[in-house]
């Protein structure tokens, strides 16, 4: 009888780091936002002469966010302490994922036209999971900055308007520091994220920020839902609620 070799000698133990990433590159494959991001963000195709597409890079940084919220210049460093191909790159690929590619990739979002990106993004979650977005839920927080940011001041950069930050009504209870406003949207019954944005400057206040917010919110949810002319004008929107008061949308 032949000699049978030990288990030992047959098997060999490999030990990856998965993390939720295999859950969550679910969920990105099948609501699509990559492919939505590369549309808009990689559609001139100038940054395919790198080895690691916009796109890439900020699917990176986006799968980063959400498992580790570690600096732009460590995400490398995150990446491959994972499994290889969980942040969407082969383990060759990373070495090319540098701060200055991911810096180049936020500039170029930046650029884009980001409300009919995040609309498109909004109305396809709609179509492909069932959102209804008959109640949504709105609120703000003001995000502080450590600084002067003295160039922060709202000025023009590459013909978009981009936010100051100053100082104004700090919900984190330090108006020492300045400040900007973030504003979200969410559908009430799944919490999934509807309309967000940042206010034109720290020192807004709540009250200015809720009838744009909720005609951006309408507009989504009559694209993700068309309806027919004589429905438009005897449905309503739904229920309308923020941080302080509900009231039933007219």
């Amino acid at each position: 009888m032949a000699e049978q070799p030990s288990p030992d000698a047959q098997l060999d133990l490999l030990t990856e780091r998965l993390g939720p990433l295999p859950l969550l590159n679910h969920f990105l494959d099948r609501s699509g936002v990559l492919e939505i991001l590369e549309k808009h963000v990689d559609g001139d195709a100038r940054s395919h002469r790198s080895a690691v597409s916009h796109t890439q890079a900020l699917g990176v940084l986006l799968r980063s966010i959400v498992v580790e919220r570690e600096p732009v210049y460590r995400q490398q460093e995150t990446a491959v302490s994972f499994a290889g191909g969980l942040f969407g790159l082969s383990t060759a690929d990373l070495s090319h994922l540098t701060d200055d590619r991911i810096g180049r990739a936020l500039e170029r979002l930046f650029d884009v036209d980001r409300a009919a990106l995040l609309t498109e993004v909004v109305v396809t979650l709609a179509r492909r999971f069932g959102v209804r977005f008959d109640r949504l839920h709105n609120d703000s927080t003001s995000v502080s900055f450590c600084g002067q940011y003295r160039a922060a001041s709202g000025r023009s950069v590459r013909a978009r308007r981009a936010p100051a930050i100053t100082y104004g009504y700090s919900k984190d209870h330090r108006p020492d520091l300045k400040q900007l406003l973030f504003i979200l949207t969410i559908d009430g019954d799944d919490g999934v994220p509807v309309h967000f944005r940042c206010a034109s400057s720290g020192n807004v206040a709540d009250a200015v920020t809720h009838i744009d917010t909720e005609h951006a919110a309408r507009d989504r949810r009559a694209r993700g839902f068309p309806l027919r002319r004589r429905q438009q004008a005897v449905l309503a929107p739904g229920t309308w609620t923020t941080s302080r008061a509900t009231a039933g949308a007219s």
